[in-house]
């Protein structure tokens, strides 16, 4: 069947064409996953909506105590965005290990996250930089925390007519330190077996907070609340990051597939939060 291609030039003109068809379409940001989807029949929309060429759609600005990013900046802009590496250090270390430039040059933010894969790289990020979206109809706005818009593997909250317009997420603190590691078969175009997110506010080395995501250990990336509630008020010595780690690694829920075990997933949790907190300044 013909798939009709959509490329409106205003924000306005698709979230109008989203309230007449939007049931029978499929949004396209880059196109890194969705155009795979498609060769491979996994999906057959009468619509592609392609936001490329949206303006309204495409920016990276701080504005007071947040980063504003547009859902079509690509991962590569993120990278090489100073503002998003000096407050956003988290997010920043995910873009490096995206995988290759020539997708990092087409696959967007909006994508990754709407996408609503356990294994998004951008996600495990978000989650621990509080990143708030803000998701438009053509006659309504809500805004929302990130950890609540994924509902499960390739699921998520969106409504019929509802794109992703901004990603708004919290400068880091001048006391705040983080980092993000991934596990995959190979050190490049890695899709994840495991990844670890992290940011702690620091006094010293005493853990005022922290905020901690996995990623690819369950059916949608994840919290670990008992791991930052294990780490608050404590210092971050041997003992302390060994039992965190542990505690960590409980909170996953992996499975075996094709890519790795339940059990070494489980393992490499805590091993990837444990090098985290060991490098940290």
């Amino acid at each position: 069947m013909a798939v009709d291609f959509i490329q409106p030039r205003t924000l306005d003109e698709a979230l109008s064409f989203l309230r007449e068809k939007g049931k029978r379409a499929v949004i396209l940001g880059g196109g890194s996953d969705i155009v795979v989807r498609l060769k491979d029949r996994i999906i057959a929309p009468e619509y592609l909506l392609d936001l490329s060429k949206i303006d309204e759609l495409h920016y990276i600005e701080k504005d007071g105590n947040f980063v504003k990013i547009g859902s079509t900046v690509t991962i590569g802009e993120l990278l090489e965005s100073e503002t998003v590496k000096k407050y956003l250090p988290v997010l920043h270390e995910a873009a490096k290990v995206f995988g290759s430039p020539q997708i990092r040059n087409i696959a967007t933010i909006g994508g990754n996250i709407g996408n609503s894969s356990p294994v998004a790289d951008t996600m495990p990020a978000l989650y621990v930089h509080s990143a708030l979206l803000s998701l438009r109809k053509s006659d309504s706005e809500r805004e929302i925390e990130v950890e609540k818009f994924q509902s499960g593997p390739g699921k998520n909250i969106l409504e019929p007519g509802e794109l992703i317009a901004e990603i708004r997420v919290p400068v880091a603190k001048e006391n705040e330190r983080g980092f993000f590691f991934k596990l995959g078969q190979r050190r490049a175009l890695i899709i994840a077996k495991v990844s670890v997110a992290a940011l702690f506010q620091l006094e010293g080395k005493r853990v005022e907070r922290a905020k901690i995501a996995l990623g690819a250990v369950a059916p949608r990336v994840i919290s670990a609340p008992e791991t930052e509630e294990f780490l608050r008020g404590k210092e971050l010595c041997e003992d302390v990051m060994r039992e965190a780690a542990r505690i960590c690694a409980s909170e996953s829920t992996p499975i075996t597939d094709l890519r790795s075990t339940e059990s070494y997933r489980r393992y490499m949790v805590g091993s990837l939060l444990y090098k985290g907190m060991r490098c940290l300044p």
